[in-house]
């Protein structure tokens, strides 16, 4: 279980985030929803620990990892853009996410892994393609797979199905649901459209300036 504690964030000055608290249980989705601007980016960033903490503190399983170097939190994460690797194939992409977290692994163990997620997203043919060959919703798979490659105890999704058309969205809103649930991972997800929360998540917390929260 995630257990966010009191979070406090201020960059330059300028209070972000103040005493945010969070639990989500293991093998759920929570979805954070809310306006530009309420801090909710923010608050997957300093979970995964690209942020610092002004104060509070993040635990999983009961573990503290509030200043646990990022690669030791085995936490995934999946950007508005993807973030791809242009110059990489998909194969090699969803590779990537595998060796950075578990360098030793033997060359039979990433291919047999990255098989089992290219299934999983349903692109087994797609191992060779370049990535700026592949759709948007395409692109959104791949980083999912990326992601969830050295099987992280923790998947943030950072407004996965921004600038995707509708019907491509929706879509892809029911194959993440879907992959989520065959893999039984814990999930945050930030969004502002609330029926996309409902649509992924057990459980939603809206989130207003300066820090209101509400949980539903």
């Amino acid at each position: 279980m995630l257990d966010v504690c009191n979070m406090s964030v201020s960059l330059g000055g300028v209070s972000i985030v103040q005493n945010f608290s969070l639990q989500v249980s293991a093998g759920t989705t929570t979805a954070l929803v809310g306006p530009s601007g309420s801090g909710k980016t923010t608050i997957l960033q300093t979970i995964c620990g690209v942020v610092p903490m002004t104060s509070g503190s993040v635990s999983y399983d009961g573990v503290d990892i509030t200043n646990m170097p990022i690669h030791l939190r085995k936490i995934g994460m999946v950007f508005q853009n993807s973030d791809l690797f242009s110059h990489l194939s998909v194969w090699h992409n969803i590779a990537f996410g595998l060796r950075f977290v578990s360098p030793r692994l033997v060359p039979e163990a990433v291919t047999q892994r990255v098989q089992e997620l290219l299934h999983l997203i349903g692109m087994d043919t797609f191992g060779d393609r370049r990535i700026n060959d592949l759709s948007g919703g395409e692109q959104r798979r791949v980083a999912l797979a990326r992601a969830l490659a050295p099987r992280p105890h923790l998947l943030l999704l950072d407004e996965p199905f921004s600038a995707l058309d509708s019907t491509l969205r929706w879509r892809l809103i029911d194959d993440v649901r879907d992959i989520l649930s065959a893999t039984q991972t814990t999930a945050l997800i930030v969004t502002h459209d609330q029926q996309e929360a409902d649509a992924l998540a057990t459980h939603t917390v809206s989130i207003a300036p300066p820090s209101t929260t509400a949980l539903h």
